[in-house]
């Protein structure tokens, strides 16, 4: 029994990475398909673009040690994130043993990092704020060894893992002004002077750091407010993780009482706690004012989370328990907890959202484009899809940007294309559809859009529209869409709390169909509408709201056959009307060559 104890940490990470591993053998679409593929285009660019090692926002140290995994594909920089993730609580586990802190609780370390649904999703996803973690932590265990230099020269190098390293080097500052290392301050500067000096020879610019600064003053993406990192702290800490934070600030009120805070290892508890939450408060000030770029991203606090975790562990253990007995059990509630609150885990899963009509549009134009038309894209992943890398120069594929005017085409010959998203094309391409409609020449060939409903940050459906600049005298008249109404037995349906399911229709659909349109409102909200095509092949569902009309578009062709229900699993009362259901048939503009 002592020596499974002893190993306890050990068998806790193995058994992390083989769920890690679980999930990325199931991962059918990369995860985080606009700044995790950036990142991935960018180190793999690097192999043949050397000045891409500098680009600031692929975050240089990162890319500097991913570019190689990039021959392995997009999956290599996942399992370099995995090694992250082991090295990281490997430093997890040496500091929180130089601490003096049981074993037991050392075995805590990896299961609240994954159980951090934002910290397994930049895992799984191959963004930066892994390393940026690892790299905090490492510079705390070199401060709970007293090795100052080796302390100042990790945290230099934070900068160029996440632009967030800007505020680790204030706090290491002071931390070092506090232990009076006067002559170490100077190296907290020397990933800075290293960087500095490359980009002078290669870029001719020694402050290329903060000239080429990617961020805008002023956020293209609105703002928010203040509570929002605060409303949403499951999503970074995870329950486990909010679990011993609580139970930290129990044992920092214990050890006041007891009068051994001062005892404590106070410079490394300001560092922990100072980076964890002094990033979440400079986030949400952005966010709240709408600077830097902010899009209120929940995923940055997680740079903070390896050294918070040690933190808090290191103040359990000062709540003393004089036997293993209370340890353990204490352990043994936190994994009950943990499990019982499973649902901050990441689980991969078919992605019925936008990034599959990205793919279908991918392979549309890959299937029908002709030989001698470029295709201007801007999402990461229909390059992805298409095979080339966005920072590559490609005869064929562009990335579009765009003013926003009439302009815009100009450049473009008759037969390109332009394949237009939902999620970008209106901000980062600055392309509204209104623009589109405006200019006779671009004529839409196609549309995808998913079988899961959804919207954009900015409140625009999910789509993605093929544009073919086409001369107008060639153009030809097309009847865009034929509707056909569905009749149903009733139209107001009830669910009453012993129903679980309430049936609307099952059909069969016999005619060349490309969509079905349903639009209901319900009295409540709660409860679900499901769309069942062809035996749970495709599966979606729409929250019902109250008092709110509520159209959705499903991607339906001819032979599915269909089945439309009420799914009701919090077993409530709820009265739904639906207004009504057709198929549609859309017809679009035929390729044309040039």
């Amino acid at each position: 029994m002592k020596k499974i104890v002893i190993y306890l940490p050990w068998l806790v990470l193995v058994s992390c990475v083989i769920f890690l591993i679980k999930q990325i053998l199931r991962i059918e679409i990369p995860i985080d398909t606009g700044d995790g593929l950036t990142h991935y285009f960018i180190a793999n660019a690097a192999l043949k673009n050397p000045l891409m090692y500098l680009d600031h926002w692929g975050k240089p140290f990162f890319t500097l040690l991913t570019s190689s995994f990039t021959w392995f594909g997009y999956k290599g920089i996942i399992v370099f994130n995995l090694l992250i993730f082991i090295l990281t609580s490997i430093i997890g586990f040496l500091s929180l043993k130089e601490l003096k802190v049981s074993v037991l609780l050392q075995a805590i370390f990896p299961l609240v990092l994954i159980y951090s649904y934002d910290y397994s999703v930049n895992i799984l996803s191959g963004l930066t704020e892994v390393l940026a973690g690892f790299m905090i932590a490492l510079s705390g265990y070199f401060l709970i060894k007293k090795n100052w230099l080796l302390m100042a020269i990790g945290i230099s190098f934070l900068p160029f893992c996440r632009s967030e390293g800007q505020l680790i080097i204030i706090l290491g500052l002071i931390v070092l002004l506090y232990n009076k290392q006067f002559k170490i301050i100077p190296f907290l500067l020397s990933g800075f002077l290293i960087y500095a000096l490359i980009g002078w020879i290669a870029l001719g610019d020694f402050l290329w750091y903060f000239h080429n600064d990617p961020y805008p003053s002023e956020s293209s993406y609105g703002k928010g407010n203040w509570a929002h990192f605060w409303k949403l702290k499951t999503t970074y800490l995870g329950y486990p993780g909010l679990a011993i934070l609580v139970s930290a600030l129990v044992s920092i009120v214990f050890a006041i009482i007891k009068k051994r805070f001062f005892q404590l290892r106070l410079d490394f508890l300001f560092f922990g706690f100072s980076a964890f939450f002094g990033i979440v408060l400079v986030h949400a000030f952005f966010w709240a004012y709408g600077l830097k770029g902010s899009l209120g991203l929940t995923r940055v606090a997680t740079i903070g989370l390896p050294i918070l975790i040690i933190a808090c562990l290191y103040l359990i253990q000062q709540l003393n328990f004089e036997h293993k007995t209370p340890k353990i059990s204490f352990v043994i509630l936190f994994i009950m907890v943990a499990f019982l609150y499973n649902n901050t885990i990441y689980r991969t899963s078919k992605n019925l959202g936008l990034d599959r009509s990205v793919i279908q549009a991918a392979n549309y134009i890959k299937e029908n484009k002709p030989l001698n038309a470029h295709v201007f894209y801007f999402h990461p992943l229909f390059a992805y899809s298409v095979g080339v890398n966005k920072f590559l120069s490609d005869a064929v594929y562009k990335e579009g940007n765009f003013r926003g005017n009439e302009e815009d085409f100009l450049a473009l010959q008759y037969g390109d294309f332009v394949v237009r998203d939902s999620h970008f094309g209106p901000v980062e391409v600055r392309l509204p559809l209104a623009v589109l409609a405006q200019n006779k020449e671009m004529v839409l060939v196609n549309e995808f859009f998913p079988s899961q409903p959804g919207e954009s940050y900015h409140g625009e459906k999910w789509n993605v529209r093929i544009y073919q600049k086409i001369p107008i005298e060639k153009q030809q008249k097309v009847v865009e869409q034929e509707n056909h109404k569905v009749t149903l037995e009733k139209t107001n349906f009830k669910m009453r709390p012993k129903d679980t399911f309430v049936g609307v229709l099952e059909q069969k659909i016999n005619t060349n169909t490309s969509f079905m349109e349903v639009e209901f409102q319900a009295t409540n909200e709660g409860g679900f509408l499901v769309c069942d095509i062809n035996n749970n092949q495709t599966w979606t569902s729409t929250l019902l709201k109250q008092q709110e009309k509520i159209k959705i578009k499903i991607p339906v062709t001819q032979n599915d056959f269909v089945k439309l229900y009420f799914w009701n699993p919090d077993k409530i009362e709820n009265k739904v009307e639906i207004t009504d259901i057709h198929l549609s048939t859309k017809s679009f503009h035929p390729i044309i060559k040039r």
